[in-house]
């Protein structure tokens, strides 16, 4: 702030003060302003954020039985409201038992217009009757030509005809997928690059049977993160020493005989915790479907 005078004069220590406190006051009122505005944005813009995030979990599937003979389940947990991860459920109009689920490689508002597109071309595919080695080319095709951003992800689809219990699995990036019974588990799927990463990728497609009593469970490998295992400041009530993939599967076997909604809600509560905004890479998401005969 100037003060100026058209003849040259000095000035008395009460008027340099005078100066000062004005100074100060012009320039705590335009602070002020700028923090209102700033807090005004902020406010607009984590309401937005609120808005999308309600409308990405709606996306999620219901709790409506597909089949009599089939109990599905599984949730999603996003680092932050808006995120990455996505699963999904659907009796296609061919009556296959459809089911997705991955993540983004990337977490927050990106994450999820990924999780966002994969959906919906998922979907797509579903009422088009595509196989699922099909839906992840296309998936694959359009994401790699989107430009200047990683539309990268991992994602898992699977189908089962509820009639004969056969099935067929397709994975990409960190998926993981096995069968459990009674008397153990075995891993089924196949991995390859992250969706969105090469444009040629082949796409395997792995055969199996859901026997009765069985249960397939397919999850992003971010479920379980070695290195804050043990860790007790990080994690809450974990009744185990060690929450590896082999203790994980076990819970499922143990728990084999109870719906997959109980199954699925106490590994929520048996995995490891994390704040909300810890870093990238722990959107998560799990889908759990037994054969109940």
């Amino acid at each position: 702030l100037w003060f100026w005078s058209e003849e040259s004069r000095g000035y008395s220590a009460t008027q340099v003060e005078v100066a000062n406190l004005a100074a100060g006051r012009v320039m705590n009122e335009i602070e002020q302003s700028i923090l209102g505005e700033e807090l005004t944005e902020s406010r607009e813009i984590r309401q937005q954020l609120e808005t999308a995030s309600i409308t990405q979990a709606s996306l999620l599937p219901d709790s409506q039985r597909l089949h009599e003979s089939y109990d599905i389940h599984g949730w999603t947990y996003q680092n932050a409201g808006l995120g990455g991860g996505f699963h999904h459920w659907d009796l296609t109009p061919n009556n296959m038992i459809s089911l997705l689920v991955g993540n983004s490689s990337q977490d927050g508002p990106e994450g999820a217009l990924v999780a966002t597109s994969i959906q919906s071309i998922t979907r797509v595919q579903w009422r088009a009757q595509a196989s699922i080695a099909n839906t992840m080319r296309v998936i694959n095709d359009i994401h790699w030509s989107m430009p200047d951003a990683n539309w990268n992800a991992s994602v898992g689809l699977i189908q089962i005809n509820p009639k004969t219990n056969h099935g067929s699995i397709c994975c990409s990036g960190k998926i993981q997928s096995f069968i459990v019974s009674e008397r153990g588990f075995r891993p089924i799927g196949s991995q390859v690059l992250e969706i969105g990463s090469e444009p040629d990728t082949e796409f395997t497609t792995k055969r199996f049977v859901l026997q009765k009593g069985e249960i397939l469970v397919a999850y992003t490998s971010d479920i379980l993160v070695p290195n804050l295992i043990g860790n007790t400041n990080r994690r809450k009530n974990v009744p185990y020493s060690a929450l590896d993939q082999n203790t994980f599967l076990k819970v499922i076997m143990d728990m084999i005989d109870q719906k997959c909604s109980d199954i699925a809600g106490y590994l929520a509560r048996t995995l490891p915790t994390f704040e909300r905004g810890m870093g990238s890479g722990l959107d998560r998401s799990l889908v759990l479907i037994k054969n109940a005969g």
